[in-house]
C-alpha cells in the first residue's frame, strides 16, 4: 500500500471516529434524559400509590358519613313531617287530648 492510500484511509477513519464521538455524546445525553424521566416516573408512581391509600381512607370516611347522614335523616323524619304539616300536629294533639279526657271521665264513671 502506498502513502496516498494510507493517508486516504487514515483520513476516512478519522472522520468515522469523529462521527462516532458525536454519536457517543448524543447517546450519553439521551441516556441522561432517559434516566431523569425514569426518576420522574418513579416519583410519580410512589406519589400515585400514596394518593390511592389516601383515597381509600377518604372513601371509608365518606361511607361512614353517608351512614351517619342516613341515621340523621331517619331521626329528623318526624320533625320534618310536623314542620311540613303543622295542622296535623294540632289535630293529633286534639285527638290525644280528647282520648285522655274520655278515659279519665270513663274511669270516674261519668259516662
Amino acid at each position: 500500500m502506498d502513502d496516498k492510500s494510507q493517508k486516504y484511509l487514515d483520513e476516512k477513519f478519522l472522520r468515522v471516529f469523529d462521527k462516532l464521538d458525536v454519536i457517543e455524546e448524543q447517546v450519553k445525553k439521551t441516556n441522561g434524559k432517559v434516566q431523569r424521566h425514569e426518576e420522574i416516573i418513579t416519583e410519580a408512581l410512589v406519589e400515585r400509590s400514596a394518593n390511592r391509600a389516601e383515597h381509600r381512607e377518604n372513601l371509608e370516611d365518606i361511607h361512614c358519613l353517608k351512614e351517619k347522614q342516613q341515621k340523621t335523616d331517619d331521626d329528623l323524619m318526624e320533625y320534618r313531617f310536623l314542620k311540613r304539616y303543622p295542622k296535623a300536629m294540632l289535630y293529633m294533639s286534639a285527638v290525644v287530648t280528647l282520648l285522655v279526657l274520655y278515659s279519665v271521665l270513663q274511669a270516674f264513671n261519668i259516662f
